[in-house]
């Protein structure tokens, strides 16, 4: 699933979404990728919930990476849940 903003060409988030399986959450999650950063979503009744983020290369970069502005909102609608 790939996913595009329809704001300004400067404001612009492009990624891919996909739902997975992890060992860290019994609750649905779901993979975003944008060309360097991959971001590990938990989907609960609260809404997405942001489990981790990794480089490109794999390294964990939670504590230095937040994801996009809007990234959270189209990850809760491409769930396919009213959160």
């Amino acid at each position: 699933m790939s996913c595009q903003c329809d704001a300004s060409p400067d404001t612009r988030t492009s990624f891919t979404a996909q739902e997975i399986t992890t060992e860290e959450t019994a609750d649905v999650a779901m993979k975003t990728q944008t060309k360097r950063y991959t971001f590990y979503w938990q989907i609960g009744a609260d809404g997405p919930v942001l489990l981790r983020v990794s480089d490109f290369d794999g390294t964990d970069v939670t504590t230095d990476v937040d994801p996009p502005d809007d990234m959270y909102d189209r990850v809760r609608q491409n769930t396919g849940r009213d959160i």
